[in-house]
């Protein structure tokens, strides 16, 4: 060969020993990645075709090496498939990890995976009619056209930005913004969904920007629509994803008796059917490749439910969410201390110096009922209340801000977010039970019916306590109040000052109420269920001896692990009802991959001779195919 046969166009020194790989060239753009290895793990780099380099990045902490890598349909992502197994998506900006794509569970013992690739399907072309009404496929009474009709949900804390120094003091021209990956729990990692799109999920979202300076929402980039990511490994499964995130499960190719790899995949452009080359014992194939048929994607009823799977993770994750911001505010967190402990550490901190500097038994809510009722506070009080922490006007300001904000949050969350995203839910899961009532949606998906029922009684429990919870906090809010301005009255009576105040505006029944109840937020030491109470009381009344003792019912506090054993516990419910509701998508995720029909002879069209002695020689064969698709009859060729 002529050494100008080929032009170059770019001649480039890398520092570090590199390796190309077969899909390393971008389908539809000048640009190239090159894998670097790096202190025993891959590093993957952007390069263009004129020889500069856009970006290089760690793909991921875990991986040792890259199997490969393939483009998206719309060239604006890259899939990596790594050793040992995982799977993720980068942007073609920046490099950043957008996605990690779970492997299913049923698979979790999965060898190494051999290679990737993203097919796209070729839309149909639209009619002529236009969309009058923009229902942009979604039919009139479903799930998602009802909540197409409900009030956005109020977005929640952007937690995939980080704020540095630059973000809070520089201008902004010249503004950074540090991304970091979001921490997501197990149980939403493992949902399967589409890509997320919280606007169908009837959740607001920050910084629309497919909206333009009219306010006309563009044409939505749909090239990623229907297309199929698969991944290869070396026990002969591919690992199917609808639109490169949605698992739709696995396919095995080959026998039991044979070690069988995909020597290479293609997919037809216009219908789901993909036809494989199986290499079976690493030394021979089959002439003629593997046609798997993915059926049920040829309809709407899949992509439906995909939806109501996405729909239902980005609810669900919407609500832990919302449970555990409201949780930080009132108990706290591993870096900020609850409300709820102010009152508790005050009367603490009263108690102790009862004990020490007056020597007498700790009885802090007796003194201040005592106080309340008689204007006449101990001398361990009247000493507390003048040079006690938190009585100075600056610290009850505090004390009561803080306070404030958290049952003011505990209330506005309960009410606008929690209750709405649980009914949002409520919905979606009305509508699947629809679809497990018709027999032959039942039959292909295999909906748990049961798991349904249970998942619908919880979100009907969380209701009832989210609106539980709102009005707890609106009357605990009340009380407070009344607390603060008594505990100010008395402050001002006890201090050095000759001013007397003009007039009460406490409430003492309020105060007292809060001085039993809130302000150490004891909880009582036995089963608040209906059911528990119901049984004491039967229990009473089955008693024979009329003057025998009554139950006794211990009233010590519960810790904090206690807490998880009660009903009234959202946290709890919510992360129990997390795991149920993904179970709902789980198994019927993989129906296109269980309904999938094989047209193979899996090493039958090679005589016996010829595959026994290619097994001797233990030369791997190499196999050149040209797959074409005939537009006349729509069949591969």
């Amino acid at each position: 060969m002529n050494s100008n046969d080929f032009a170059s166009l770019a001649t480039v020194q890398l520092s570090s020993p590199s390796r190309l790989l077969v899909s390393a060239c971008c389908p539809d753009k000048d640009l190239l990645v090159i894998i670097t290895r790096l202190g025993g793990h891959d590093r993957m780099s952007l390069w263009k075709m004129q020889g500069s380099k856009t970006w290089e990045v760690d793909v991921s902490t875990n991986s040792e090496r890259i199997v490969g890598i393939a483009w998206s349909p719309d060239g604006r992502t890259i899939a990596v498939a790594h050793d040992p197994p995982s799977i993720t998506l980068h942007s073609i900006q920046d490099g950043h990890s957008e996605r990690v794509i779970p492997i299913p569970t049923s698979d979790a013992l999965i060898p190494q995976l051999t290679d990737i690739w993203w097919f796209h399907q070729e839309k149909p072309e639209k009619s002529p009619i236009p969309d009058v009404f923009r229902r942009n496929n979604i039919i009139t009474g479903s799930a998602h056209s009802v909540l197409r009709t409900l009030p956005l949900l109020d977005q929640l804390r952007d937690e995939t930005k980080q704020l540095t120094a630059t973000d809070l003091f520089a201008f902004q021209g010249s503004q950074t913004a540090a991304r970091r990956a979001p921490s997501l729990p197990d149980v939403i990692k493992s949902w399967p969904a589409l890509h997320p799109d919280p606007v169908t999920a009837s959740i607001n979202v920050p910084n629309m920007t497919r909206t333009t300076e009219n306010s006309i929402v563009d044409e939505v980039d749909d090239t990623n629509l229907d297309s199929i990511l698969a991944v290869a490994d070396r026990s002969g499964h591919l690992l199917c994803f609808l639109d490169g995130t949605y698992s739709i499960g696995s396919l095995k190719l080959g026998n039991s008796n044979t070690t069988t790899t995909v020597a290479s995949l293609f997919k037809n452009p216009k219908s789901p059917v993909l036809l494989a080359y199986p290499v079976y014992n690493g030394v021979f194939t089959d002439l003629l490749p593997t046609h798997v048929s993915l059926s049920l994607l040829q309809g709407r009823k899949f992509r439906d439910f995909a939806k109501l799977s996405t729909t239902a993770r980005e609810l669900c994750w919407y609500v832990l969410r919302v449970v555990e911001e409201m949780r930080a505010a009132w108990v706290g967190s591993d870096t900020t201390t609850g409300a709820r402990e102010l009152g508790s550490k005050w009367i603490a901190t009263y108690e102790a110096k009862q004990q020490e500097d007056y020597h007498v038994k700790p009885s802090g809510i007796l003194d201040l009922t005592t106080l309340l009722v008689t204007d006449r506070p101990s001398e361990a009080l009247a000493d507390y209340l003048g040079s006690g922490p938190q009585m100075s006007e600056r610290g009850m300001q505090k004390w009561e801000s803080a306070v404030t904000e958290a049952l003011v949050k505990l209330r506005d969350y309960s009410e606008k977010r929690l209750v709405p995203a649980c009914q949002r839910l409520h919905l979606v899961l009305g509508e699947i039970q629809g679809w497990a009532s018709l027999p032959t949606l039942y039959t292909a998906f295999e909906i748990p019916n049961e798991t349904v029922d249970q998942c619908l009684r919880m979100l009907k429990q969380a209701i009832l306590l989210g609106t539980w919870l709102a009005a707890a906090a609106r009357r605990e809010h009340n009380r407070f109040k009344e607390f603060i301005t008594w505990l100010r009255y008395e402050t001002v009576l006890l201090g050095p000052s000759s001013e007397t105040p003009n007039t009460l505006r406490h409430d003492i029944l309020e105060v007292n109420q809060y001085l039993m109840s809130g302000l150490e937020k004891r909880i009582p030491g036995y089963d608040l269920t209906v059911k528990a109470a119901l049984r004491t009381a039967r229990e009473y009344l089955d008693r024979r001896d009329p003057t025998e003792t009554p139950i006794d019912v211990p009233l010590d506090g519960f810790n904090d692990k206690s807490l998880e054993c009660i009903e009234r516990n959202l946290s709890a419910l919510t992360g129990a009802f997390a795991n149920c509701c993904r179970e709902i998508f789980d198994r019927p995720s993989a129906a296109a991959t269980r309904t999938a029909t094989f047209s193979a002879n899996f090493g039958s069209d090679l005589d016996q001779n010829t595959s026994a002695s290619s097994q001797q020689d233990k030369q791997p064969s190499l196999v050149r195919e040209r797959t074409t698709v005939d537009p006349s009859r729509e069949v591969m060729l």
